[in-house]
């Protein structure tokens, strides 16, 4: 069994840590771990609980009901490996790159792909993330006033043109209705993208002036959701279509 000094950094398995220290096994029992060194090196070794401590960054949230089903089943000898790595050789892009391989077969919310792909550099969250600062936003996991947390649509967006078509949705909406929660949901954000991937030459001032004039952000989306069910096709379509007609082109939808 090793010893060490220092600690060991769960990227996968800490709902089984949390587990053995909630049914007070000690610093000094050991486990199984496969110690990741790289992205494609690791080894098998057996360290001390008290070796072990989870990733800061590079990690869920604590699933609450997950945890209570772990203990209500508890089985030490079904453990399995748990997966660290040596935070003195594996910088943090490194290990959210792990992270999100390691868990792939696990439900991991949308959110914190979104940090861990940005905690590795990805350059298309990098770039999202981005626009949305430039646009007074941060991005985080809960809606609020002056935030965003449509992480899936921000980034389909940034791809679509590397940022112009997010950038000109977040101008068009912070200009209609302020940089609140009900501007930039998902849907909004999706639509308004979508529409001026395909009329890029639409102009975010005139678009913005009709919105605020003509609706509010809650009666578009529920507008938007209705079309889409009417029309079977994606919000974001559905949406491009419904916003481009009704409130560029002029025409009634």
């Amino acid at each position: 069994m090793m010893r060490s000094s220092k600690k060991y950094q769960i990227i996968d398995g800490q709902h089984r840590y949390l587990a053995l220290r909630d049914k007070g096994f000690l610093d000094n029992t050991s486990v199984t771990c496969e110690v990741h060194t790289s992205l494609t090196e690791s080894k098998i070794v057996r360290l001390r609980l008290g070796d072990l401590e989870v990733h800061p960054q590079a990690q869920k949230a604590v699933n609450d009901a997950h945890l209570r089903r772990i203990l209500a089943g508890f089985n030490v000898g079904s453990l399995g490996v748990i997966s660290v790595v040596d935070p003195e050789v594996v910088p943090l892009e490194v290990a959210s790159l792990l992270f999100l391989t390691l868990n792939n077969r696990a439900a991991i919310g949308s959110f914190e792909k979104f940090k861990n792909r940005l905690q590795s550099n990805d350059p298309t969250t990098v770039g999202a993330s981005n626009v949305c600062a430039d646009h007074g936003l941060r991005v985080q996991k809960t809606a609020a006033n002056g935030a965003i947390m449509c992480t899936d649509a921000i980034m389909r967006a940034y791809g679509f043109d590397k940022g112009v078509s997010l950038s000109s949705a977040l101008t068009t909406a912070i200009a209609a209705w302020g940089p609140t929660k009900e501007a930039v949901t998902g849907r909004l954000v999706a639509s308004l993208a979508e529409m001026f991937r395909q009329h890029p030459s639409a102009s975010t001032t005139a678009l913005a002036k009709k919105l605020k004039s003509k609706t509010v952000a809650g009666s578009l989306e529920e507008d938007i959701s209705s079309y889409a069910g009417l029309q079977r096709t994606s919000v974001a379509n559905a949406g491009a279509e419904l916003i481009y007609r009704r409130h560029v082109a002029g025409r009634q939808i």
